[in-house]
């Protein structure tokens, strides 16, 4: 069978924008679900976002050389940069509590949710990708403050999340795999204009078939 040639139009990522949170309720090979009631929207706070992959290679040789190299992305790390992280945030991200008194409290017994975390890229000649990370479980940020001089010094907070693949079998034209953790879809893409309308509000678009 003949195959068809690829031509790909590469262009360099210029900004990034609505970011949205979806807490993970099951995962499961059969089931996955989301609260979508309960998202958290960081549309208007996202400065930046970075990904990092946590990549396994395994190498076989023979005769005193290298016969095949097979590398694989196991997940990684992504980076969110937001103004700040409110106590507000703490206790949905992060797992913390708030205790009699009022005050949020964060403890060595804090289990962090997991979040299917959806955003958009923008690439120069007005195209946009939608992307979705599942899941991502955050870890406490580090933060910075310092006192006010003469000049206005912004700070801003990370948030740091590992992207661990989900369990769900995603399916495919054939069959069915987990271990998927990056959804992506570009804007030419025919596909895009129905998924985008539900990206944003479904934590499952893009992931489930008809979601």
């Amino acid at each position: 069978m003949a195959s068809t040639p690829l031509t790909v139009n590469v262009t360099p990522i210029v900004g990034v924008s609505d970011l949205v949170l979806f807490p993970v309720t099951e995962d499961t090979k059969t089931t996955l679900t989301t609260d979508d009631a309960n998202l958290i929207d960081l549309s208007e706070c996202v400065v930046s976002k970075a990904y990092a992959p946590q990549m396994a290679e395994g190498d076989f040789y023979s005769s005193n050389k290298k016969q095949k190299s097979v590398k694989s992305n196991k997940g990684g790390t992504v980076t969110y940069v937001i103004p700040a992280i409110t106590p507000a945030l703490k206790e949905r991200v992060l797992g913390a509590k708030k205790n009699t008194a009022g005050a949020t409290v964060q403890g060595s017994n804090d289990v962090s949710p997991e979040y299917i975390c959806a955003h958009k890229v923008k690439l120069t000649d007005d195209v946009w990708v939608l992307e979705k990370y599942a899941k991502v479980v955050f870890a406490t940020p580090s933060e910075k403050a310092e006192t006010e001089n003469e000049n206005i010094n912004y700070q801003t907070a990370e948030l740091v999340g590992t992207v661990v693949p989900l369990n769900y079998e995603v399916a495919f034209t054939g069959g069915s795999k987990n271990g998927g953790f990056l959804f992506s879809v570009q804007s030419d893409d025919e596909k895009y204009t129905d998924l985008e309308s539900a990206w944003f509000t479904s934590g499952t678009a893009g992931i489930k078939a008809g979601v």
